[in-house]
């Protein structure tokens, strides 16, 4: 996925799959030939779907369902299309600041965390380290 140079085919199914995950699903050879035979993107994500579910441990935690992947699918381009069409050409420079107070948001939280997690837990950030690691996997 990472050796196709344009922005719109990085993600080609509008759901953001790692390079790895793309890899290891084996979804390159699905998506082209659903693309070239004309056939409607839920069957990708009924696809993906089963595979995702293939590839779970057996436990409690409930499938990942085609719909699902289909509405997350098309909430990212309804998002995409408010951003690059209406928000960009009312407000020009508006992803770059909201980017930009996002990060400075979460660099807050993050130390926010890190403060209450050294002084509330035995042994402060250390002690909780430690008592991860020592979890068994």
């Amino acid at each position: 996925m990472t050796e196709q140079s344009s922005p719109a085919s990085y993600f080609p199914r509008s759901i953001q799959i790692s390079a790895r995950s793309w890899r290891s699903l084996d979804l390159g050879d699905l998506s082209r030939r659903i693309t070239e035979r004309g056939i409607p993107a839920i069957i990708f994500y009924r696809q993906l779907a089963l595979k995702l579910n293939q590839k779970r441990p057996t436990s409690p935690r409930l499938p990942v369902h085609a719909g699902q992947l289909n509405l997350f699918a098309t909430l990212q381009k309804v998002y995409r299309f408010l951003i690059d069409t209406l928000a960009e050409t009312h407000t020009p420079g508006l992803l770059p600041e909201a980017l930009r107070v996002t990060a400075a948001y979460y660099l807050m939280l993050y130390a926010i965390a890190v403060i209450l997690l050294m002084t509330r837990c035995p042994g402060g950030l250390i002690g909780l380290v430690r008592r991860i690691a020592a979890r068994p996997a």
